[in-house]
């Protein structure tokens, strides 16, 4: 089970930081904005508690263990609000 709750972390981090204006990934960003799609489904391809929570989920119904997803949801963000605060010092 910590092997899915760090690779799903880790992947949801790193998507989060090459979606951020001016990254490598920043032309997905882009597109999504741009699309028709409703807003939630814009929130699902650009925040990565949405990724990190999905990744674990489709982790967890190959391996079956489902406490992951909230685990990696809650990794996630406090890992995202610690680099938040660090970025604004």
């Amino acid at each position: 089970m910590l092997d899915i709750i760090f690779s799903s972390s880790v992947i949801a981090l790193c998507y989060g930081i090459l979606i951020r204006q001016g990254e490598l990934l920043q032309w997905w960003a882009r597109f999504v904005n741009l699309s028709d799609m409703p807003q939630k489904g814009k929130k699902m391809f650009l925040c990565p508690y949405c990724i990190g929570g999905q990744i674990a989920f489709f982790q967890c119904l190959f391996y079956g263990h489902f406490m992951a997803v909230p685990v990696v949801i809650v990794s996630v963000y406090i890992i995202v609000i610690v680099l938040h605060i660090y970025e604004s010092k």
